[in-house]
């Protein structure tokens, strides 16, 4: 699997096309993985992947700098809903409850996710548990309960957003914008310069948070980071 091979089939994320994944081990080496992000490159698991779809870059690396990000008014309103919400962070560790919690939030997040999900701890281990570079978990309970949970790849210079998972129950909450403002303080704890929200597509309504936390960065097919513009050019 050195060069990798090509995973076809209908996008995730555009629906009336076609994608192109180019799959391979990820490198054991923090800083080598480092070095992937700035080719579109994304982890999962064991394994690194990249778009190579035909005719189509819209699948762009987001990034934010941590240092110049400031809250929106609807980010604090979040932050103060959220204001009872204990966040541990760690190794990761997989148990029955993250199993269950990310089971329910596919099914109730992905209609057609009937048959979606892990049928064992061992199964999601091999996505959630171990890691070929420095992953953190990041533990969101109330009053005990879990009720997010994040995995963050910890690198050189950058804090890298893998997954996220809540549960529906708590949907009022906005966990998903609650987590990566939690992502954005840990990477400025650590003394991150970026965090790395994965890709930005426009026209995919699931991705359009991540270009409400600005300033942020998209990172052009030339391989070139460029500041988000929301306003249509001409």
């Amino acid at each position: 699997m050195a060069t990798g091979y090509v995973h076809t089939g209908t996008c995730a994320y555009l629906k009336d096309r076609e994608w192109a994944l180019r799959m391979r081990l990820a490198p054991r080496d923090d800083a080598v993985y480092r070095r992937l992000l700035e080719s579109r490159h994304r982890r999962s698991g064991n394994v690194v992947y990249q778009p190579v779809c035909k005719g189509c870059t819209a699948c762009q690396p987001i990034r934010v700098p941590v240092d110049r990000f400031q809250p929106s008014k609807s980010q604090r309103r979040c932050l103060r809903r959220n204001a009872d919400v204990l966040l541990t962070t760690g190794p990761t560790t997989p148990t029955q409850e993250k199993l269950e919690l990310h089971n329910r939030f596919v099914r109730a997040r992905f209609a057609d996710a009937a048959d979606k999900g892990f049928d064992s701890l061992e199964s999601y281990a091999e996505v959630f548990g171990g890691s070929p570079v420095t992953t953190w978990e990041m533990r969101f309970t109330v009053e005990g309960k879990l009720v997010g949970l994040g995995i963050v790849d910890a690198l050189p210079e950058v804090l890298s957003s893998v997954y996220f998972f809540f549960d529906p129950e708590h949907s009022r909450r906005s966990l998903g914008t609650y987590s990566a403002l939690m992502e954005i303080e840990l990477a400025r704890e650590t003394g991150r310069r970026w965090l790395y929200l994965g890709y930005y597509v426009h026209g995919c309504r699931e991705m359009i948070y991540k270009a409400r936390f600005r300033p942020c960065e998209l990172l052009g097919a030339d391989g070139v980071w460029r500041p988000y513009d929301p306003q249509p050019a001409g």
